[in-house]
């Protein structure tokens, strides 16, 4: 019995880990908006409008498609040592359909991201456990979105859609008999149903174009709380083969409840200003809803139905989760792109920008240990544009390169308890990225 209880507790931590938003939040959409500190709500000329504001779907002419791949790579320490977070890396897709209805300038687009490791990743550790909460499984998530914009008359446009997010729930059962007194004689059958659910947020925008050097414009993204729900049962009887056994048909009935995933409110206001003829600056303020972010940690219920046992185990109560009390943030980020060559042949940008997140985490001071810290991220980019590549193509092919940098502001965190189990401690940390996107224009 002790065996398969044991076989049961692994089971449900290999669940490990936290809840946090989406990897397009996390690091932008294409390498064009990534260089660009990620200021795109109105700079988005590119399939990244389906992320930074769908409003400007309707401002593209042709149909394309775009192509990224992102690497990150995480060294985020606490007291000096590497957590050892994961590379995450994944494959973002994009498609932008323009066309006409009524005589209305109108466009469908879609969009996803697929991590390369697995289509979502769920941790759920105890709120003690020390982790830096925003990243981890923020980067190992399925993501898609599907949008429309039209354009209301030539200045003014608005566009909204769906994002979905990969959620899960299901359960594990053993059912068979459990050997007493020898756990090696048990003999107990295998039955897994775990399913991968989508939950749905809404995505929207407007866009003004109010000089023909300067538009403004506005977007959000949808809350989201997906709870991940798992269970697992031991069912059958206990004892020896070929014998009476000590308890029939006993029961072991074990359930993991925690918040896989969280996805805030997103609001933001940004322009995109013309400063001469090759050079553009973007500039974002947005407004993060943290504050409902609930306790990640798994909660755990168990009962058991042991007959003569029953008076030798008792199954804990379920614990009740601490207040993490995150706050709501102010994001600003700013962008620019130069033109620096204009050939027959090749274009050539070069961007780079710069973007703060304040940590909606207050420092660690009690029993949670959910880790975050102050953010900035400094990035530069590289794009090229190719004219006249291919018989088959007219329109140009663009190729853009994006490298980015997040420090994470080292901070104490300081226990009020002198008997606390973890104690005081320090976080810090960096972030690497790099994306790449190819983009056909047809």
């Amino acid at each position: 019995m002790k065996r398969c209880l044991l076989i049961v507790a692994s089971l449900l931590l290999a669940h490990r880990g936290q809840a946090s938003a989406n990897p397009l939040s996390m690091f932008g959409a294409g390498a064009r908006g990534a260089a660009m500190g990620g200021a795109h709500t109105a700079g988005a000329r590119d399939g990244s409008a389906n992320f930074y504001n769908p409003a400007l779907l309707a401002t593209l002419s042709t149909l394309e498609i775009d192509m990224s791949y992102r690497l990150a790579r995480f060294d985020l320490r606490l007291n000096g040592k590497d957590l050892g977070v994961d590379v995450a890396r994944g494959t973002h897709f994009s498609v932008v359909v323009p066309g006409r209805i009524a005589g209305t300038v109108v466009a469908t687009g879609v969009s996803a991201y697929v991590p390369d490791q697995q289509l979502m990743r769920i941790r759920s550790l105890s709120e003690r456990q020390p982790r830096f909460a925003l990243y981890d499984n923020r980067a190992q998530r399925l993501y898609i979105n599907v949008n429309f914009g039209v354009a209301l008359g030539e200045k003014f446009s608005v566009g909204g859609g769906l994002a979905y997010l990969a959620a899960t729930s299901g359960g594990v059962t053993l059912e068979g008999r459990v050997g007493f007194p020898d756990a090696n004689d048990s003999e107990l059958v295998l039955d897994m149903d775990v399913d991968i659910t989508s939950n749905a947020y809404p995505v929207g925008g407007i866009a003004y174009q109010i000089r023909p050097w300067l538009r403004l414009a506005a977007a959000f993204r949808g809350e989201v709380q997906p709870i991940t729900d798992l269970g697992i049962d031991i069912l059958g009887d206990i004892g020896a083969e070929g014998r009476e056994p000590i308890v029939s048909d006993a029961a072991v009935n074990l359930r993991s409840v925690s918040l896989s995933h969280f996805q805030p409110a997103e609001f933001s206001v940004g322009a995109e200003a013309w400063l001469g003829e090759s050079l553009v600056v973007v500039a974002d303020l947005g407004y993060v809803r943290w504050s409902r972010f609930a306790n990640p940690a798994s909660n755990l219920e168990s009962a058991l139905e042991l007959g003569q046992f029953n008076e030798f185990l008792t199954p804990p109560a379920a614990a009740s989760l601490a207040e993490v009390n995150y706050h709501d943030v102010l994001i600003p980020r700013i962008g620019a792109e130069w033109r620096a060559s204009d050939g027959p042949h090749v274009t050539v940008h070069t961007r780079a920008g710069y973007s703060y997140e304040p940590s909606p985490a207050p420092e660690q001071i009690g029993l949670t240990n959910f880790v975050d810290n102050d953010k900035h991220t400094l990035s530069a980019g590289l794009g090229l544009s190719l004219e006249d590549w291919s018989g088959v193509f007219l329109e140009p092919l663009s190729v853009d390169l994006s490298l980015a940098a997040t420090t994470l502001a080292g901070r104490d965190h300081r226990k009020l308890s002198p008997v606390d189990p973890v104690g005081d401690y320090h976080s810090d940390g960096t972030v690497w990225q790099a994306i790449v996107t190819s983009r056909l224009r047809f």
